[in-house]
This record gives C-alpha cells, structure tokens and sequence, in this order.
C-alpha cells in the first residue's frame, strides 16, 4: 500500500478535481510544528503534480499546528455524578 502521505495527496487532488473546495489539514499529535511537517510532505508529493494542481495546494489547503498536552483520563462514574449534580435543571449551550 502507499504511504499515508501519498494517499493524502491523491485525496486532496481528488478534491481539486471534483470540487476544489478549499480545506484545512489538522494534525493531532504533539510533534512541535505539525502543520508544517504537514505541509512540507504534502507539498513534495505534489510537487510530482502539475502546476495547476500545485497552484491549487498553495491557495486552498492550510496546514494547522496543532498541540496535543495531555491524555484525558477516562471518566468515571464519580465525574458523572458531579456533572449532572451541577448542570440539572441548567441549560448548557
């Protein structure tokens, strides 16, 4: 099978081709810059693309820089309670 990487890109220009709709990519790990990392394979791939397609990249997908600090423990039967005790009868938007 291709690379992850690869398989984006061929999405991506899938996307261009059919609805050109503009996107972002986030990425969710805790890699410092991500989005740029993102970006710069995402943008290698491509660059095996025509002009067009490379021109579409540059001005319809952002790559976002995301970081991802902690795990969220799960919760408990405990966290539940304490929830519905403060959110009854309160409307949450």
């Amino acid at each position: 099978p291709a690379p992850a990487i690869n398989r984006l890109a061929f999405a991506l220009d899938m996307r261009r081709r059919l609805v050109g709709a503009p996107i972002a990519l986030v990425s969710c790990d805790n890699i410092p810059n991500n989005g740029k990392l993102l970006q710069a394979a995402v943008t290698n791939v491509f660059s095996t693309f025509d002009a067009e397609a490379m021109d579409w990249l540059e001005k319809n997908v952002s790559f976002v820089s995301t970081s991802i600090d902690r795990i969220t423990p799960q919760t408990t039967a405990v966290d539940i309670e304490e929830v519905q005790a403060k959110t009854i009868g309160k409307t949450i938007r």
